[in-house]
């Protein structure tokens, strides 16, 4: 049976190596600071909201949703910061069941970012969420070399 409940203090360090472990999927290894500094930015304070899908009892994904307020965007003030669900049950349909039920927990806009390439692009263009601006980033290292 797969259900969605909120997190609580013991799922910390499940929700720790998943995030990371996605994080390094998507974009390539962390340095391990990195990742200390960015758990603490985020889980280590307020104003968030995380949402964890369990089958049968068993944590298989999360969605976890921020209060950011941005004067830049006047429709709503909550962010997607992550979507992750364990590879071996990717594609049943808990990244969906995850993004409805913060949607209906948090009525109103809210914004995320997403890469172009993303893998999940197409499920949340498919749950009603529209481009509202698009950002050009230099990389790291530039692709010329220099």
């Amino acid at each position: 049976m797969k259900t969605v409940r909120s997190a609580v203090p013991a799922d910390e360090a499940w929700l720790r190596r998943l995030l990371f472990s996605a994080l390094a999927e998507e974009y390539g290894p962390m340095d391990p600071a990195d990742a200390a500094a960015e758990w603490r930015q985020r889980y280590q304070s307020s104003g968030w909201e995380i949402w964890i899908a369990e089958a049968d009892g068993t944590p298989v994904g999360f969605v976890w949703v921020l209060y950011l307020p941005d004067a830049t965007f006047s429709a709503g003030d909550y962010y997607y910061y992550y979507l992750a669900v364990e590879a071996a049950w990717r594609g049943q349909g808990l990244g969906r069941k995850l993004m409805q039920h913060a949607r209906q927990a948090l009525p109103g806009a809210m914004r995320m970012l997403v890469r172009h390439d993303s893998p999940a692009k197409r499920l949340y263009l498919s749950l009603g969420a529209r481009p509202f601006r698009e950002e050009l980033v230099w990389p790291e290292k530039s692709l010329g070399g220099s």
